[in-house]
């Protein structure tokens, strides 16, 4: 083989390894991302359940450093503060949709300590749950109950 055909060859063969390490990185991506997508989906089914790094782990065979991994590349956050948003994003909605006091509203997305859940709450939409609740009067199915 001369000179230029050896050039080409390695040149092929580095264009071949580059395109190989692609395909096995958009393989894992993918896997990672329907990954991502089946434990979002899981979160949200079982919010008012207990979840836990452990938990998740044992649901879906996976190592805490694969889910750890996971969250921070497709979720770009930690486990437990995505579990905390999930919660207070769905705690948000039940506030002026459903006719319920907020200790109701709290153990419905599994935080059973009504203090804990309005400092969670607080962190991150910066108003209690009941001043929440108290900003869309014009919620028809929200009828004047005690808030607990």
């Amino acid at each position: 083989i001369s000179l230029i055909e050896q050039g080409t060859l390695v040149i092929a063969l580095a264009t071949y390894g580059q395109l190989f390490d692609k395909a096995v990185s958009n393989m894992i991506e993918v896997q990672s991302d329907q990954l991502a997508s089946e434990i979002d989906a899981y979160i949200s089914a079982h919010l008012r359940q207990p979840l836990s790094v452990t938990h998740l782990c044992d649901v879906f065979h996976i190592s805490k450093n694969r889910l750890y991994s996971v969250f921070r590349s497709v979720f770009n956050d930690t486990v437990n503060n995505y579990i905390q948003k999930k919660r207070v994003e769905t705690a948000k909605h039940l506030l002026i949709s459903v006719n319920e006091p907020v200790y109701n509203i709290c153990a419905m997305i599994g935080i059973d300590d009504y203090n804990y859940f309005t400092k969670v709450f607080k962190r991150y939409t910066g108003i209690t749950p009941k001043s929440y609740q108290k900003t869309y009067p014009h919620n028809l199915t929200r009828k004047n109950k005690d808030d607990g």
